[in-house]
């Protein structure tokens, strides 16, 4: 019975929904039930799943609220961009970001599980069927990735702890936050740069984990 909006000033608004439905638009004679301004920037996604609310900010955060209660019960801030698309499939927690990645939450405790990459720009949008999480990009392009958290490749460079579940995503991963340095950050390695196939060197570490 609750509609929710997001508005360019920070907020979201909570209206009763029979207004809506009664006047076919949103005015001055339409009740809002609760607004919550705990964001700073703009609130970009929003999602309401088994009485909470899930929302995804501009400030980088995915802050969740109890819709009956209005307490904020968690907040996520382990974006590095603007969280732009949730989703929920089954007990996971989906979130796109203009970072260019796409996180994989546990629905229940939060703890972050996996990460997907492979586009060139931001991400916008999100959709999940089937076991398959979709995902449409500012380039152009939409990519399908089947979920599988029993398989990954942990990213152990400069300790960075990431779990991809798909290789090539962490070979994308490495090559764009790896340092000006010549020398193999790689967690255990003491080899020294500079290396006649760099990205060859790092592999051989990916392959070992798996």
């Amino acid at each position: 019975s609750f509609l929710f909006t997001a508005a360019y000033d920070y907020t979201i608004a909570c209206w009763n929904i029979k207004d809506l439905m009664s006047t076919g638009r949103l005015s001055k004679h339409c009740k809002k039930i609760k607004e919550l301004s705990t964001f700073h920037n703009t609130v970009l996604c929003l999602k309401v799943h088994n009485g909470l609310l899930f929302c995804g900010s501009a400030d980088k955060t995915v802050q969740i609220f109890d819709i009956k209660t209005w307490e904020r019960v968690h907040c996520l801030t382990c974006h590095s961009g603007a969280v732009s698309a949730i989703e929920i499939m089954g007990k996971v927690l989906v979130t796109a970001c203009f970072d260019k990645m796409i996180r994989c939450f546990d629905l229940e405790r939060l703890q972050l599980l996996q990460v997907y990459g492979g586009h060139m720009d931001m991400i916008f949008s999100l959709a999940t069927h089937n076991g398959v999480i979709y995902s449409g990009s500012r380039h152009g392009s939409v990519q399908g990735f089947i979920l599988d958290l029993t398989k990954f490749r942990e990213c152990k460079w400069r300790a960075c702890g990431l779990h991809f579940g798909i290789l090539d995503h962490l070979r994308e991963h490495i090559k764009v936050h790896r340092t000006v340095s010549l020398d193999c950050k790689w967690e255990g390695c003491n080899e020294l740069g500079p290396f006649s196939d760099w990205l060859l060197h790092v592999q051989k570490h990916i392959l070992l984990e798996t």
